[in-house]
């Protein structure tokens, strides 16, 4: 039976404790959002700067991947060519 009335005092005594100490821990909880506000800041930063170099990066991926599919085509048609001249000499060395 005395255990809420224990509780109440050690509520009331906390209660008058915080209330007394109120500007210290206001300053306190303001250094620390200041604190947060600074490296969410900063960690906003290096996540676009690091988008930024990811989309550089597949954009160059990109480009390249198409150079070399040009390039590749362009010997399968070369050689497509080549094949057709040489099959050509052949058939004039039949004639």
């Amino acid at each position: 039976m005395a255990l809420p009335f224990i509780a109440g005092i050690a509520i009331g005594v906390g209660a008058m404790v915080l209330f007394n100490k109120n500007k210290n821990i206001q300053k306190k909880v303001g250094s620390l959002l200041n604190k947060g506000k600074d490296a969410a800041s900063c960690g906003y930063e290096k996540t676009k700067d690091m988008a930024s170099e990811v989309k550089d990066t597949v954009s160059a991926t990109k480009d390249c991947i198409i150079e070399k599919k040009e390039q590749l085509q362009k010997n399968k048609s070369e050689c497509k060519n080549d094949t057709e001249v040489q099959e050509n000499k052949d058939q004039e060395e039949y004639k």
